[in-house]
């Protein structure tokens, strides 16, 4: 689904040109141009900024036209992030002052990894944050032509919606369809008035002769004394099954 996503974001950005001059051309819709109110690097570091001070835990809930369907739950509180999907499958992190420890999270229990260098942390936390919370800043994807609806209510919280749609753009519209006819997104995203994170997603992508869709919303959002990090058991000198 992210694929076919890029590729209809792609065809489209690629001829982003084309929105200067028509910015100017009668029949533009001035409306369809709005961008998020807080950026992805801004919204990155509010998040982390919660996650060391407060604590959050969310529990998102994903839905796609193929069948595929769950929860995912992420969390940061303190020294420690982790991450779980309905599968009892996850992971979790500790950033203590004496290093850096990994641990690997099945049947309901955590069993320590590895201590990590700096280095191998950025890259460890980068890939499997990623893997948990990329579609949080997926608001971003349409940044320039996006069109603002009303405020909405999602899991307790205030956000902002937008809303994309070939339709929107009006002149460079027709000309994207045009040059692509193929290629089509119909885009409802909430946005989080105070963090800027996706709260809820509604996509349809077609691109390639293919059409998918792709719905995820946060069911729960708790910060604060709501948010309990998992208990870690101590590090050993080597992983648990390594001799």
């Amino acid at each position: 689904m992210k694929k076919l996503l890029s590729a209809a974001i792609v065809a489209i950005l690629s001829l982003s040109v084309l929105a200067i001059a028509a910015c100017d051309l009668p029949g533009m819709n001035k409306e369809g141009n709005e961008s998020v109110e807080i950026s992805m690097e801004q919204s990155k570091l509010k998040m982390e900024t919660l996650g060391k001070t407060e604590g959050y835990e969310l529990t998102i809930s994903f839905t796609t036209s193929e069948g595929d369907s769950g929860n995912l739950t992420i969390g940061a509180k303190g020294e420690v992030i982790w991450g779980s999907d309905d599968e009892g499958n996850g992971f979790a992190v500790k950033q203590a002052d004496s290093g850096i420890y990994t641990y690997v999270y099945e049947n309901g229990e955590y069993t320590f990894n590895e201590k990590l260098s700096e280095e191998e942390e950025k890259q460890y936390i980068e890939n499997y944050t990623k893997a948990y919370s990329e579609w949080l800043y997926y608001a971003n994807e349409f940044n320039g032509m996006l069109k603002k609806g009303s405020d909405v209510t999602v899991a307790g919280r205030t956000c902002h919606s937008y809303t994309f749609n070939m339709g929107d753009l009006g002149v460079l519209g027709n000309i994207v369809k045009d040059l692509a006819p193929d290629v089509n997104v119909d885009y409802k995203v909430c946005v989080d008035v105070e963090l800027g994170i996706t709260m809820k997603l509604d996509v349809v992508a077609a691109a390639e002769g293919e059409t998918n869709a792709l719905s995820c919303e946060i069911t729960s959002f708790k910060t604060g004394n709501a948010v309990t990090a998992p208990s870690l058991p101590e590090p050993t000198e080597e992983p648990a099954g390594e001799e």
